[in-house]
């Protein structure tokens, strides 16, 4: 049995570290913008985002949420955050609204009725009058609370309806380019018809990136198509968190957390309040070992929120399982269980060293894990502890096989397959699989030393020669992202 945890290689290659700097070179320039924005840029407010409630069963209710999304989160300094729940208390001491859609698509136009509401106050009805969709989001835009700038050259929806209404019916284009027939060549034909519209280079990189994450004969064109999309878009609207946050996600699943945290620094001088920046922040610091930095871009979002909410691993690994286990508790109440809400609680606990807790959490799910990634985890650790060794191993073994057949390193995930290996006492299958972590990327030095499941390989010399690398890659890291790179 693992003692409980107390609180307490391979260097980045060349085209990572050439992707790094570049980005860092727009750092003046992100800077300079930040100093013209008006002082309201300054303090930021929060917006909880409600579900929408459609009247028009032909309208892509997704696409337009996910336009009007980057549009709130491009032209303010708002703190956009979705929330199930109209009774998800907003922040009080700052300003903040809540906001829900009800639009009717009528022919080519777009009615944006909406209703709005401070907090503890009543809701504001807006019934808009029918718009081409890009004059229509910018009504909505200017019947709001807060101040949203203008887009009148149409870099974040075409103006003319034709284009407006092909981005909003392909968004928010969660599916690989090759799942969808012809949905490669009618992103082709968007951006060709509209070079100008950074969120139709957004929709085209995240197709790509879909591509390069669900498929195993995914091809390097598609990882060059989906960072060149997201470079373009940010050259349209500089910062654009739709794509910066997107290209960071991307850079740190493949091992390149310098040019991942080199992207948000660009992108939060511009966008320092952005939700979604903060996450993927939180994402690509815990990867690169910069704990410091991660803990004070989950804490930024707790301030914004008004509370904890979401799997924060960075607390994971700094043995703060209360707050670790708050976020999870509030993401449950917001959303509902999932297998990895369920799995990250029963994995807290026996980290803590209480197995009866870690197996009581676990049989909650009755049985009934999903053949997801994080499902696959679960079933393993309930397997594992209720003694049914011979069925949680040969689970393990096919979850590796298929994360490795996806060809996708994610070397955050990979660790917590060597974390699973260890306690089924495969030490050299754990080292393994703990070293190709490290070179995949995942560098959290604390986390490798402390870790309880990873104590039988911690005496092994390819370990230890394994930490000595990632320690000089790690205070490489530190120097070059500072919390202040980030405004934190």
């Amino acid at each position: 049995m693992p003692q409980p945890f107390q609180a307490q290689p391979r260097l980045i290659s060349r085209r990572a570290l050439l992707g790094g700097l570049a980005a860092t070179a727009g750092l003046v320039g992100g800077g300079l913008l930040w100093r013209r924005r008006p002082l309201r840029w300054r303090s930021g407010f929060t917006l909880q985002l409600l579900p929408s409630e459609p009247s028009d069963p032909g309208l892509n209710l997704l696409g337009l949420q996910w336009v009007v999304r980057a549009h709130l989160t491009a032209l303010a300094p708002a703190f956009v955050v979705a929330s199930s729940r109209e009774e998800n208390q907003l922040p009080l001491r700052r300003r903040a609204f809540q906001l829900q859609l009800r639009p009717n698509r009528q022919g080519n136009l777009l009615a944006p009725g909406f209703r709005w509401r401070r907090p503890g106050l009543p809701w504001n009805e807006v019934i808009g009058r029918p718009e081409e969709p890009a004059q229509a989001v910018a009504t909505l835009l200017a019947a709001l609370p807060e101040f949203f700038e203008p887009d009148p050259q149409g870099n974040l929806l075409p103006q003319t309806s034709e284009l407006a209404w092909e981005l909003i019916n392909l968004a928010p284009a969660r599916r690989p380019l090759s799942e969808v027939p012809g949905l490669r060549g009618q992103l082709e034909n968007l951006v060709a018809k509209a070079p100008n519209c950074a969120l139709a280079w957004c929709l085209f990189g995240t197709a790509a990136y879909q591509e390069i994450l669900s498929k195993s004969d995914w091809i390097p064109e598609d990882r060059a198509l989906a960072e060149t999309c997201f470079k373009r878009a940010m050259d349209i609207v500089p910062g654009l968190p739709s794509a910066a946050g997107e290209m960071a996600q991307m850079l740190s699943d493949f091992g390149e957390n310098g040019a991942a945290m080199a992207v948000l620094a660009q992108a939060l001088r511009v966008h320092p309040h952005s939700e979604f920046l903060l996450r993927r922040l939180a994402y690509s610091a815990r990867n690169a070992g910069l704990l410091e930095v991660a803990k004070a871009a989950v804490l930024k979002r707790e301030a914004w929120m008004g509370r904890l909410e979401g799997i924060e691993n960075a607390l994971l690994y700094l043995g703060d399982f209360r707050q670790f286990e708050e976020g999870i508790t509030n993401q449950v109440q917001n959303d509902g269980w999932s297998p990895s809400l369920r799995f990250y609680l029963g994995y807290s606990a026996l980290l803590r060293g209480d197995r009866e807790e870690a197996l009581r959490r676990l049989r909650e799910a009755g049985g009934q894990w999903s053949d997801t990634r994080f499902g696959s985890m679960g079933y393993v650790l309930w397997t594992w502890l209720e003694g049914r060794m011979e069925d949680s191993l040969e689970a393990l073994e096919k979850l590796v096989l298929q994360h490795f057949t996806l060809r996708t390193p994610d070397g955050e995930f990979i660790f917590k397959l060597a974390e699973l290996m260890a306690l089924h006492g495969k030490t050299h299958r754990a080292l393994d699989l703990a070293t190709r972590a490290a070179a995949h990327g995942f560098g959290c030095v604390h986390w490798y030393e402390r870790n309880p499941f990873l104590a039988p390989i911690r005496g092994f010399l390819r370990f230890q020669a394994m930490l000595h690398t990632l320690r000089d890659r790690q205070a490489a890291q530190a120097e070059n992202f500072p919390p202040s790179a980030f405004g934190l």
